[in-house]
C-alpha cells in the first residue's frame, strides 16, 4: 500500500514538474524573429532591410559588428511594436546573435509579466555586486534576458539571443581579458 502511494506521488511530482519546465521557458519554443529580423540572419540580409550596414563597436570581440536604430528607424522597420523607443542589433561573424531594445514601460513587474504570460516564469535570476541583475528564459536556441536594477527595479534593456552564438562570443570574450591582463604589467 505504501509503495503505491509512493509511487502515485513519484508520477505526480513527475508530472508537475514537466508542466512546470514547461511553463517556465524550458519546453516553450522562445521566438527568434522581432519585425523582419531573425536572430541567425546574416548581415548582409540585415543591411537589405534597413539600408544599414553593421560597423565595428568601441567595445567588441573580434568579428562583432553593431547597428543602432533609433526611435524613428526602428518604428520604420518594425510597425508592429508601435512603442519601441530604439533597438541594438550586435553580429558575431557576420550573423545576428544579439537583439537589444529598451521596453516601453521601465517597469520590472511589468515586464516580466509580459514575458511570463508567453514564456512562463524565469528560468534563473542572477544578481550581480553592482546592483544589476537579470532575469532569464531559455530554450534550447535562444535567451531572453531582462537586465534591470536590482535596487529600484527598473529595467534598462530587453535581450533576445542566440544561444550558441552568445556563447562563442563570451568564449572570444574572455579570451580577450586574459590577453588583456597578460598584457598589462
Amino acid at each position: 500500500m505504501h509503495m503505491k502511494t509512493y509511487i502515485q506521488a513519484l508520477l505526480i511530482s513527475t508530472l508537475l514538474l514537466f508542466v512546470s519546465q514547461t511553463h517556465a521557458g524550458g519546453l516553450v519554443d522562445i521566438s527568434r524573429d522581432y519585425g523582419p529580423f531573425n536572430l541567425g540572419m546574416s548581415n548582409m540580409q540585415f543591411t537589405k532591410i534597413t539600408g544599414i550596414e553593421a560597423t565595428n563597436c568601441p567595445i567588441c570581440v573580434s568579428g562583432e559588428t553593431f547597428v543602432a536604430l533609433d526611435m524613428q528607424q526602428a518604428r520604420k522597420h518594425i510597425p508592429e511594436d508601435e512603442n519601441v523607443n530604439g533597438v541594438d542589433f550586435f553580429f558575431l561573424n557576420e550573423h545576428l546573435y544579439l537583439i537589444s531594445r529598451t521596453p516601453d514601460s521601465p517597469s520590472l513587474f511589468k515586464v516580466r509579466e509580459e514575458i511570463s504570460a508567453s514564456f512562463g516564469n524565469p528560468d534563473s535570476r542572477k544578481v550581480a555586486s553592482n546592483g544589476v541583475s537579470i532575469l532569464a528564459w531559455r530554450d534550447e536556441d535562444t535567451i531572453i534576458s531582462v537586465n534591470y536594477d536590482d535596487i529600484n527595479e527598473e529595467v534598462f534593456s530587453v535581450e533576445t539571443k542566440d544561444s550558441t552564438l552568445s556563447k562563442k562570443r563570451d568564449i572570444l570574450e574572455a579570451i580577450l581579458i586574459e590577453e588583456t591582463v597578460k598584457i598589462t604589467p
